[in-house]
């Protein structure tokens, strides 16, 4: 059934927003999480629950696991590399220097360095109207997370530039994590690339966080509250929406996953926002209308069927 309803046009787009909609949840967990508990020690632990989670499924695609090559390896090292540790840890970094709201503009960068990545490595091609929508979608997004055109850098007190600089570090890693991913999913299953990705992942921060004395784990049993959020992190932020977003990238190009996944930053403004009862200002609401609208259009523009099953 579900196989079935990825077929539809609209099936894969679904996962990549869903998925969005999830990852929209962290800053209400990860910021507050990460200002009582060591960085390398909390995305370390997300990683390996997420492994002992996926195991299991893992083993049971085991048939169907092809041939793995060197140029694999290397392949999911990067992805390991980039997305789970250096786009995790500086993203989290420029959450605390800048604060959650901040930090979504540098994210909104990613799909830019996906686009050019995606179109010199994987040849990916657009239609004449892709590129226009395109940059109705990061603008649209712009006005939806700064309605009043502040980017948050107005104190003349407070160095931001160190979280400028892991900002813009976040968004070029995640785009080379994606665009190598794309190209991984064209061998491998969902379950088996999330799988691989979290399994080096946690064998690079081990190593890492171990040799560099970074690795604390008595506030476990000092914060009773720690161990659901790690939980949390795990799966309801980890493991299921990155299959949900492999799923999708999977069926549809890169660039194309790049922009539905705007709607990722969105609901990382939007949701605290909500949560907090802040109000929504007419032009959020305008330019959430509108970004609605032109995410269909692209998608209609560039159809899955181009894409493999």
């Amino acid at each position: 059934m579900f196989n079935q309803w990825l077929k539809h046009r609209y099936g894969a787009p679904a996962c990549i927003i869903l998925a969005a909609t999830l990852w929209g949840l962290d800053s209400l967990v990860r910021y507050p999480t990460s200002l009582s508990f060591p960085l390398t020690t909390l995305v370390f632990l997300e990683h390996l629950i997420g492994v002992v989670l996926l195991a299991p499924f893992f083993w049971k695609s085991r048939a169907t696991l092809p041939r793995i090559e060197p140029k694999h390896w290397t392949a999911f090292i990067i992805v390991a590399a980039f997305g789970a540790i250096v786009g995790n840890l500086a993203n989290t970094r420029s959450i605390q220097i800048l604060g959650p709201s901040t930090a979504t503009l540098f994210l909104l960068l990613q799909p830019v360095g996906v686009l050019l990545l995606a179109s010199l490595f994987l040849k990916e091609r657009s239609s004449g109207r892709f590129f226009p929508v395109a940059v109705w979608v990061i603008l649209n997004s712009l006005l939806i997370a700064f309605p009043d055109f502040n980017f948050g850098f107005s104190s003349g007190e407070i160095d931001y530039s160190p979280g400028i600089f892991f900002g813009l570090i976040a968004s070029t890693a995640w785009a080379v994590s994606t665009v190598t991913q794309k190209w991984l999913l064209k061998t491998f299953s969902p379950v088996q690339s999330v799988f691989f990705r979290f399994l080096f992942a946690t064998l690079f921060l081990g190593v890492v966080g171990e040799v560099k004395g970074e690795l604390e784990f008595a506030q476990l049993s000092e914060h009773s509250d720690i161990l659901p959020r790690l939980f949390f992190l795990s799966t309801v932020i980890g493991v299921f929406p990155y299959w949900l977003y492999n799923v999708g990238l999977k069926r549809l190009p890169a660039s194309l996953v790049t922009l539905i996944e705007a709607w990722y930053p969105i609901m990382g403004i939007f949701v605290p926002m909500i949560v907090s009862g802040t109000p929504l200002a007419g032009l959020q609401i305008f330019g959430g209308v509108t970004l609605i609208v032109s995410l269909a259009l692209l998608v209609q523009f560039e159809s899955p069927e181009k894409e493999a099953r």
